[in-house]
């Protein structure tokens, strides 16, 4: 769910330390190693973007593995919300809400429309750029996602903030 396109949880030796059956086939030890709280990486196909993305799963992002993904990994931290998720909490995509010439006429290259939405800080953070404000939002973030019908969005979050969110398509 976060990480350099941010995601859930840390370790900064993933596949050292593993405790998941390395026999297992790699989508599945990605998903035990992400329920046992260290990050994956994930490489995208070079007709996309071709870059690896340290991934976290929300609620064990700690300000340890903010800084790890500023300093190892490329620093752009965005949090993955699934479509449904994304819709339940009313969240556009950015390309739909912005009013400036810039987003006219181009086309990214890798697909038809960028996953970008909000970006957001948790209302309990100061400035929401530090480590420790980052994790707070990320790990709010993967609560909220947990239960959408019962979290009121702009009650929680406040826009604009320093954690980018991306919205799956339907």
């Amino acid at each position: 769910m976060t990480g350099h396109h941010a995601g859930p949880r840390s370790n900064a030796d993933a596949g050292a330390n593993s405790s998941v059956d390395p026999s297992a086939n790699s989508f599945d030890h990605a998903l035990e190693s992400l329920r046992a709280g260290e990050p994956i990486l994930v490489h995208e196909e070079a007709y996309r973007e071709g870059e690896t993305d340290l991934i976290y799963h929300a609620d064990s992002v700690t300000p340890e593995a903010v800084a790890r993904l500023r300093n190892d990994a490329g620093g752009l931290i965005c949090v993955a919300l699934g479509h449904d998720t994304a819709e339940a909490f009313d969240l556009p995509f950015y390309s739909d809400v912005i009013d400036h010439p810039a987003t006219a006429d181009h086309e990214l290259g890798y697909d038809d429309r960028s996953s970008f939405s909000l970006t957001v800080n948790h209302r309990d953070t100061y400035t929401g750029i530090t480590d420790d404000d980052r994790s707070t939002t990320i790990r709010a973030l993967g609560d909220a996602a947990a239960a959408p019908d019962e979290t009121e969005f702009a009650a929680e979050f406040r826009v604009p903030g320093h954690v980018h969110l991306l919205k799956a398509a339907p």
